[in-house]
């Protein structure tokens, strides 16, 4: 009988030790990744193509960091900004 309570007490041991195990490799590889960039409206960016490069570049007006879009995105806020 008491070969039968360690096996399930080890059983149990195991499975809490997978179960810790997996849930902080989960955290530490959500705390890596990236994250997802919010969503800035058309109205708060000024996007601009360069005529010489092709090279389409967007800042935030309250901010002025750069924001990352994509360039199709870019080159068509870049056009409705010169004709309101």
């Amino acid at each position: 009988m008491k070969k039968v309570i360690d096996w399930i007490l080890w059983v149990i041991a195991t499975a809490l030790t997978i179960k810790v195990a997996l849930w902080a490799y989960q955290s530490y590889s959500a705390g890596s990744q990236p994250s997802s960039a919010e969503k800035v409206p058309d109205y708060k960016t000024r996007c601009a193509v360069i005529a010489d490069t092709g090279q389409c570049t967007c800042t935030h007006l309250d901010t002025g960091q750069r924001v990352s879009i994509s360039y199709d995105e870019c080159v068509a806020r870049a056009r409705t900004n010169l004709n309101p």
